[in-house]
């Protein structure tokens, strides 16, 4: 009936740790990266790891590992009886898993140093598969079934009666006859008592309910007496006839309504005691201290009756954790107010010192100290003193000689008169809790009768600092100590107690075991679990070593020289650096004593500073000026970072400028009347009227007579003497910005337009001449056909032979040639459109005003006929041109075509190119007719060699992306840039198994870049990129990946991406393509790559960092967002708001998720709040292409108006719950 009762609830409001429904995310400890894990946290207690959706599996494991009768009682357990799990698989042999599996587990949660413990081998020994872990189950169905297998397990063994013996309690039912008086008396055992929450308030009521309450058996509830032989009215009652030493009780909150046919969970409050008294449900009722039960653990279900979260709440019977007095706290913070009375205005010394006297002569924590001032003050340190003091822990310590702070415990104390030591009045318990668990003391091993040492009467006991039955929340890894007011928000609500477990109070632990987490813990598993932590600590110390070895480059000076705007290496092999590992917490003045002892016969005095290569050269910053006891964190030092060693000054005698200001910039100069670009450095500090008359005392002319435009010579904006003012860094130029030089008055430096003497009014259209062999006058080459507007009109009317005829005239030419040429359209790209026939009309054609028409060898394609471009081979371009029939099949035109290439063979094959020129899928029917291909005049096919590929194997096309300073040019590198490259020149077609992996595909690249004169040292040194119409899709990555299972089909373009170092793009490593907003314009600079490290988190606030560190600029001075191509919208990345007073912990952002979905190749523009401070990012080509997602999205509304998209969900269907055991009997 309640079927998939357990399964994770969605709900929008559900706390963290709820898995959603139908998949369940593991949660881990918060070891970072592949580093070890984490060691245990302040509470100094084991948390358990969730393998998906075991957390009812970890609450109810924690409860008994702290029920210490029962973690011995497995303790106990000998080898002997439970076998060895080395012979677990070998044939015939009886080892008993389970207990061996709960040994382990309960000695890892007592003396493993790491904050959360793992459960897949337990798990794996119940005979789960993963299937069964990422599936909730009942924690009370889970305590019965587990019960039993250990029950099974421990046949034959000094355990076999550990179930019933700590479990095991009986019922005496008792029947009586209304009518005869006959006594029927039934006995049956229980392990754990089945409570109903309906109709009671608290678990007095309803254990009164079951064990005080008569039931009256009449009407259709008759009782058959075997006395009278007939069915007669009987009474029943119920009374516990012998108790358990532990009493478990399950609350009954999950019922179903017969009525809505739905299930509900009781979130009604239900009360239950820290200690109780079962005497009155007793079958003998009295007064006697065997009836008296204390709670020790309470396991909470947090959320629905579909599905939600356990957790438990487990009192500290042995004192293993460290736990603050939160109930004497409060307590201290009550008395304030009498004690202190009104607040007077006192220096924050004294006040302080009048809080930690109302406290007590030892002091209190850091926390109850904050929480008394706020009372007392009515506002918090942090609004009243912390401008002017700064934070508490930090004045505390600014005053050594008036407190005692000890950070490690958080506690605080006044330093009597006269004690200059460290220890104060917090010299008692409170080091002994810190120092017994933080150095792994042991202050009573297993066996010893030796007590432990009793503190001293003038300082605290050890119950405040770490108090016998103390409270903590286990949530799977964490582990938090809590207040037994905590308890009483589990009576109701949707997080509410669900099991409850009592102890007898009679029960007590021996003194010996009070702290000592290796009290009876078998010596093989002391031994085990050491091993384990002298391995942890040895990864952890070679892990914090890994984490902070940094490798840097050390330039020195005597190799370098100032030449044109940087610092360049003087000798001809490049740059000559030193590689030294350092470690980046030591200080500037032990780097500088490495340094001398490195460099050795340097002479005087020498400085160090940061360097970074730019494309002007090496530039130095001051870094590491000042304080030399900093360490090289502080000083910006990272790994990867450059340092140069120069005498703070001069570098071969020239002054060396330095620092941000100082930055030189490569900027592109075009003169009109020289080819090539010139390529100078600038200051970034210089001003617009430095630059302008820097250059024009260079070229020889007056700084007034130059005009000076940026983005040419494609966007043409001027700078103008408003801007004069300006710095290059305020005008937002970076490296490799175009800068177009115009001299008004010089004729080699004006734009002179093509003009030719037309009446005004007229319209025309321009014929070349592009006849191979034609006989025409000197200098006839092209003409202009000039049309009135009536002609024009005529025209559109007349047919293209009369404009061809017009053309030969105009040109000159024989009148004979007119049936051997046509006219072509030139698209104004270098390519020649479709001939024109000349039954066509001039408005059929669409020519328009100052079209431009091509007179080509060559006839006109009739209205059945269709002109083609081939492209023979692997290399794309119109290499052959024909007319074929309409009603040619595809075998008859692939023969035509090689018979024209005069090729022979049969292995040749037809494929369609589309209008991006990328080489699509093969043409595989070949006696179908092009005209039912729908292939239409000036179509593009590629005749590729070979037959089709085999099944199960790919054929790529490979393109590599150059940049910009390349200067090799290549007939096929037409293709506008990707990614701020300003071409893509394919390579060759690769065939491969889709089983391949992603590195086999990059040794074939390899190959590839080999044969065209192109060394790649290493795989590392390539990044792969899927392409779709020419623009990149995706980064491939995990380069063990198959092939198939990245994505890739047949015919996909793949974009080879060279970098200058050895790249490993972690999981967490993102690419972002940056574009620098141009102030005033609405368009952008070329693109720039960004790896954005989300390894620790993936915020707002860390990607504008990286991007501030990227640009050079401030965060402060910054404003980014992402671009949607598909909506192309512009969304500005901001920190998520904090909403106020606040109860639960909001969720960390992560740009990965709503509203952002920051993923690999996307667009991030980037503006300088000074320069514009406009949020809108939106270019002219966006306001387009938003106003035809428009136009289709409403088209497509009216269409799906009237269909339902909802369709109701199938339920999960339910997995049993058991656990294998073998037979032992």
């Amino acid at each position: 009936m309640f079927g998939n009762l357990f399964a994770e609830e969605e709900d929008e409001d559900k706390p963290v740790g709820m898995e959603p429904f139908g998949q369940a995310s593991r949660r881990y400890a918060p070891s970072k990266g592949t580093g070890p894990p984490a060691p245990r946290q302040a509470s100094r207690l084991c948390g358990i790891l969730n393998q998906g959706a075991t957390c009812y599996l970890n609450a109810l494991l924690q409860t008994l590992h702290h029920t210490p009768e029962f973690r011995e009682a497995i303790f106990s357990l000998k080898p002997e009886e439970l076998g060895s799990l080395e012979d677990k698989d070998n044939a015939g042999s009886k080892v008993r898993v389970i207990p061996l599996q709960l040994q382990r587990i309960f000695s890892t949660l007592l003396l493993l140093d790491q904050e959360a413990a793992s459960t897949t081998s337990l798990t794996d020994s119940f005979g789960w598969t993963d299937n069964q872990e990422l599936h909730q189950h009942d924690v009370q169905e889970l305590n019965r079934i587990l019960c039993g297998a250990i029950e099974s397990s421990l046949v034959g063994t000094s355990g076999s009666d550990l179930i019933d013996r700590l479990y095991r309690g009986t019922i005496r039912d008792i029947i009586e006859c209304c009518e005869c008086g006959n006594v029927r008396e039934l006995e049956e055992p229980f392990f754990d008592l089945m409570l109903s929450v309906c109709g009671a308030d608290s678990l007095e009521e309803a254990l009164s309910s079951c064990f005080q309450h008569v039931e009256l058996m009449e009407g259709a509830n008759c009782y058959h007496c075997t006395v009278c032989a007939r069915l007669v009215a009987a009474t029943k009652e119920s009374k516990l006839r012998s108790l358990p030493p532990f009493l478990t009780l399950s609350l009954l909150r999950f019922n179903f309504d017969a009525v809505k046919c739905k299930r509900y969970k009781e979130t009604g409050p239900f009360t239950f005691p820290l200690h109780l008294h079962t005497g009155p449900y007793c079958e003998v009722a009295k007064e006697s201290e065997e009836f008296e039960y204390d709670l020790y653990s309470v396991i909470v279900h947090k959320g629905g009756c579909y599905g939600g979260h356990y957790h438990a709440f487990i009192r500290d019977i042995d004192g293993l954790g460290v736990w603050s007095s939160t109930q004497k706290q409060e307590e201290i913070v009550k008395k304030k107010e009498s004690n202190l009375g009104p607040f007077p205005e006192l220096d924050p010394v004294e006040f302080c010192k009048l809080v930690i006297c109302q406290a007590g002569p030892h002091g209190l924590t850091m926390e109850a100290m904050c929480k008394t001032m706020q009372e007392v003050m009515g506002v918090s340190w942090k609004k009243k003193y912390r401008k002017q003091h700064g934070t508490l822990t930090k004045f505390l310590q600014a005053h050594p000689d008036m407190f005692i702070f000890n950070k490690d415990v958080h506690w605080i104390s006044l330093r009597e008169p006269g004690d200059s030591g460290n220890a104060g009045t917090i010299n008692g318990s409170c080091l002994m809790a810190e120092e017994c668990y933080r150095q792994n003391l042991r202050p009573h091993r297993a066996g010893s009768a030796e007590p432990l040492d009793q503190p001293n009467n003038n300082v605290f006991s050890v119950e405040d600092v770490w108090p016998v039955g103390g409270w903590f929340d286990f949530d799977d890894s964490q582990v938090r100590p809590i207040s037994e007011r905590e308890l009483e928000q589990q009576f109701e609500g949707k997080e509410s107690a669900y099991m409850l477990f009592y102890r007898k109070s009679t029960l007590k632990r021996p003194v010996e075991a009070f702290g000592n987490p290796w009290y009876k813990v078998p010596q093989n598993l002391t031994d085990e679990v050491d091993e384990i932590n002298d391995n942890l600590l040895k990864r952890r110390h070679n892990h914090e070593l890994q984490l902070n070895s940094i490798n840097v480059s050390v330039h020195l000076s005597p190799h370098y020289e100032l030449r044109d705007g940087g610092l360049q290496a003087r000798s001809p092999e490049g740059d000559a650096a030193l590689t030294m590992v350092l470690d980046r917490r030591m200080s500037v003045a032990q780097l500088k004593s490495e340094l001398l002892q490195l460099l050795g016969s340097w002479m005087g005095h020498f400085e160090v500073g940061l360097a970074k290569h730019l494309p002007a050269g090496l530039h130095v910053y001051p870094g590491l000026c000042g304080d030399e006891q900093r360490t090289l964190v502080d000083c910006g030092i990272e790994d990867g970072c450059s340092l140069f060693v120069w005498d703070g000054q001069k570098v071969q005698g020239k002054t060396i400028p330095t620092g941000v200001d100082n930055e030189p910039v490569l900027l592109n100069l075009h003169r009109m009347s020289v080819v090539q670009p010139e390529c100078r450095a600038f200051r970034k500090n210089m001003t617009l009227r430095q630059l302008r008359c820097s250059l024009a005392r260079d070229m020889g002319v007056t700084a007034g007579a130059l005009r000076i435009s940026r983005g040419w010579p494609k966007v043409q904006v001027e700078l103008t003497s408003r801007q004069d003012s300006e710095t290059l860094r305020g005008l937002s130029l970076i490296d490799g910005d175009s800068l177009g030089l115009v001299v008004q008055g010089a004729k080699g430096d004006m734009v002179l337009a093509h003009t030719q003497t037309v009446m005004p009014g007229t319209l025309w259209i321009r014929v070349v001449d592009g006849l191979e062999d034609c006989s025409t006058k000197e200098g006839a080459g092209e003409a202009m056909v000039p049309f009135q507007e009536d002609t024009v009109r005529r025209c559109k009317k007349n047919p293209i032979s009369t404009i061809k005829a017009s053309a030969i005239n105009k040109l000159q030419l024989d009148t004979n040639i007119s049936d051997t040429c046509c006219l072509r359209v030139d698209a104004g790209t270098g390519l020649l459109l479709t001939p024109l026939s000349e039954e066509e009309r001039a408005e059929e054609a669409n020519l328009r005003n100052g079209c431009t028409l091509v007179l080509k060898d060559g006839v006109a394609p009739t209205a059945d006929q269709l002109f083609l471009h081939f492209t023979i081979g692997s290399t794309l371009g119109s290499e052959l041109e024909m007319i074929v029939d309409k009603s040619c099949s595809v075998r008859e035109c692939l023969r035509l075509v090689l018979d024209k290439a005069g090729l022979t063979g049969c292995e040749w094959h037809l494929c369609r190119v589309s209008l991006c020129g990328q080489t699509q899928g093969p043409l595989q029917d070949e006696d179908i007719t092009l005209e039912h291909l729908h292939i239409c005049s000036g179509d593009h096919l590629h005749v590729m060699e070979g037959k089709l590929l085999p099944k199960g194997f790919l054929r790529l096309s490979v393109w590599l992306m150059e940049d910009g300073m390349r200067q090799e040019s290549d007939k096929h590198a037409d293709i506008q840039g990707i990614m701020g490259y300003e071409k893509l020149t394919k390579l060759e077609e690769v065939q491969i198994s889709c089983q391949a992996s992603l590195d086999d595909l990059k040794l074939q690249v390899m190959t590839l870049l080999d044969m065209e004169q192109i060394r790649v040292q290493s795989l590392f040194r390539l990044r792969l990129w899927l392409l779709e119409g020419k623009h990149y899709s995706r980064i491939l990555q995990n380069s063990q990946k198959q092939l198939k299972k990245l994505g890739l089909c047949s015919n996909s373009q793949i974009g080879v991406q060279l970098l200058d170092k050895e790249e490993t793009l972690r999981p967490t490593d993102m690419v972002l393509r940056l574009r620098r907003h141009i102030p005033g314009l609405r368009i952008y600079t070329k693109t720039e790559d960004l790896v954005f490290d989300t390894a620790q988190d993936c915020t707002a606030r860390s990607l504008l960092l990286s991007v501030a560190m990227h640009v050079k600029l401030s965060a402060e001075q910054l404003l980014i967002a992402k671009h949607f191509p598909t909506t192309h919208e512009w969304l500005i990345i901001e920190d998520a708001p904090q909403a106020r007073k606040i109860k639960k912990k909001r969720a960390k952002q992560n740009l990965r998720q709503f509203p952002y979905h920051l993923k690999n190749g996307d667009v991030i523009g980037v503006k300088n709040k000074q320069t514009d401070p406009s949020p809108d990012f939106s270019s002219f080509e966006d306001d387009m292409q938003r106003e035809q997602i428009k136009t289709m999205a409403e088209q497509q509304r009216r269409q799906s108006a009237s269909k339902d998209m909802s369709t109701p969900r199938s339920p999960r269907p339910e997995v049993p719950l058991s656990i294998s055991v073998a037979d032992f009997r």
